[in-house]
């Protein structure tokens, strides 16, 4: 990830985390990100806030979240997919080596195995270290020090529940059981009348988890999206079980503020799960929600298109920023405003 730490004019040594000759430090403690106004107007900032304080906000966390302590799904792809060339003696014919979806339906169908991709990815995020949940501004460290019952994440790792873990809150984890199979496979915490809150929290992952045993329920493919948006399409037209999404998850999605964090407006799965997910569960009345993620390149029109169409369709905001950048400004006003310590 590009460093755009900005000195501002000050000598290299006035810097935290520079030594005298402008070079990074790595025992010198990092910089705090720099507070400012254009995140959000103040009344944006003020709502936000005041929904976090009552716990009426439902964090939902994407790949650009880990971003700098895991890689993303472009670099994963390409891995994999050299890994499986120089396992097979083969060379791939797509065009594009990048794209996740793509490259593990390929590896799917050259291996008739649709375990093998999955198993390597959670063998790689799980050689990763976690990222420093203390450091200011990032993600997972911030969220769980947020006093909110249900998060929400379409990641595979397991960062969020050790950020969690790691302020002494006793979180629980939950992942969608989008096939028959997951549903037999172990007993949700749901099935015991569990309700989340502040100090008993739930992490529930949308896409899967990234742990033994369970790696069958890592959405990666793009057969694996279509049965999931199939069997999320059924199971929200059900009125009695409901086993992919459990009672309390959606009426977080419907009656609380979403802050996304890390997901791409050019991203077409981000645009599918909100079709999916928000297009089928309709919002009680307008909520302030906001979608958090980095553009580097400035896509000129196509930005402001997609810009719109966001805030059209599914009444979200957008904000450009990094993840870690984003809740460095929040950090602060929650700071601010007592809600955190």
């Amino acid at each position: 990830m590009e460093d755009t730490t900005q000195n501002e004019g000050l000598p290299p040594a006035a810097t935290a985390g520079f030594d005298s000759s402008g070079h990074r430090n790595p025992n010198l403690p990092e910089a705090p990100p720099k507070v400012t106004d254009d995140a959000l107007s103040r009344a944006q900032w003020d709502k936000l806030v005041d929904k976090i304080s009552r716990g009426a906000c439902t964090p939902f966390l994407g790949a650009g979240a880990a971003f700098g302590s895991l890689p993303l799904g472009t670099q994963l792809a390409n891995d994999l997919l050299s890994d499986h060339e120089r396992r097979t003696e083969t060379k791939c014919p797509l065009d594009d080596r990048t794209n996740l979806q793509a490259v593990t339906q390929y590896i799917a169908v050259k291996r008739q195995d649709t375990a093998w991709a999955k198993l390597q990815i959670k063998d790689r995020i799980r050689s990763y270290p976690r990222p420093d949940f203390r450091q200011a501004g990032e993600p997972h460290g911030l969220m769980a020090r947020l006093p909110l019952p249900i998060y929400l994440t379409t990641n595979y790792d397991d960062f969020l529940f050790s950020a969690l873990k790691a302020e002494n809150r006793d979180a629980q984890r939950e992942f969608s059981r989008w096939t028959p199979n997951l549903i037999k496979k172990r007993k949700s915490v749901f099935d015991d009348d569990y309700k989340p809150t502040a100090q008993r929290p739930v992490v529930f992952h949308l896409h899967g988890l990234a742990e033994d045993e369970l790696q069958e329920s890592i959405v990666v493919s793009e057969d694996d999206y279509v049965d999931f948006l199939v069997s999320l399409s059924r199971d929200l037209a059900r009125t009695s079980r409901k086993e992919i999404l459990p009672t309390t998850i959606r009426s977080a999605i419907t009656s609380t503020s979403l802050l996304f964090i890390g997901y791409s407006l050019k991203d077409i799965n981000f645009r599918v799960l909100l079709r999916g997910l928000l297009g089928s569960l309709q919002p009680n009345g307008r909520q302030l929600s906001l979608t958090v993620q980095y553009e580097k390149d400035s896509l000129g029109d196509l930005q402001s298109y997609l810009t719109e169409y966001f805030e059209y369709t599914f009444q979200l905001n957008f904000v450009n920023l990094p993840a870690a950048d984003f809740c460095g400004q929040l950090e602060e006003r929650c700071r601010r405003a007592g809600v955190i310590r």
